[in-house]
């Protein structure tokens, strides 16, 4: 999100990213201290696949279509680059 806020175009949709990002982190840090099998387990999935899903539907429709009138194409390469790179690593290491 560095190279968004950047950008003037969308330095507010890349902050509230951000902050979704840290909300989600904090659902699932608190699912996987639940126990499974406790009633308050599945209310918790749930409400992490509802942020998640709406976190996801927002960053396609509406930061990366922002994110491609504001970056450069040499940025837009670079970001392409460093996403292939992470997701080798992300397959290489499951």
């Amino acid at each position: 999100y560095r190279h968004l806020m950047a950008s003037d175009l969308t330095l507010e949709k890349a902050r509230h990213s951000v902050a979704e990002h840290k909300e989600l982190d904090d659902l699932l840090e608190a699912l996987t201290e639940t126990d499974p099998s406790s009633p308050g387990w599945l209310p918790q999935a749930k409400a992490l696949r509802e942020r998640l899903l709406h976190h996801l539907e927002e960053e396609e429709h509406e930061v990366f279509q922002m994110a491609g009138k504001a970056l450069s194409n040499t940025q837009k390469t670079q970001l392409v680059g460093a996403f292939e790179q992470a997701r080798e690593r992300h397959a290489a290491a499951a």
